[in-house]
């Protein structure tokens, strides 16, 4: 609802998947930058949208180690750029994990 953004936040907590990793959970379902997001990339112009890719790719496959968010099932990615330039990509994981290995 409009309005809510501040409460979302404010629901936030850190906790810690199977693999021992720390991830950063919004209103008990979504995850947050597992990776540490574009900035712990040191933001690469122009390659910020391939490490979204990326990271939506191993997750959604069960392949990013400490990162992995259990049961991933769905990634969304959005990216703002110069000139006002605007990327939205929704992932959806296969059907079966052991197809994508």
């Amino acid at each position: 609802p409009e309005g809510g953004a501040g409460k979302l936040l404010d629901s936030g907590r850190w906790i810690e998947n199977r693999a021992g990793g720390r991830l950063f959970e919004l209103g008990g379902r979504w995850v947050v930058n597992p990776s540490g997001g574009l900035e712990s990339k040191g933001h690469p112009l122009g390659a910020t949208g391939v490490a979204q890719c990326v990271e939506l790719c191993e997750q959604l496959r069960g392949i990013a180690g400490k990162r992995q968010v259990d049961g991933a099932r769905v990634g969304l990615q959005h990216n703002y750029g110069w000139a006002s330039c605007a990327v939205v990509t929704l992932y959806r994981g296969p059907a079966s994990r052991a197809a994508a290995l």
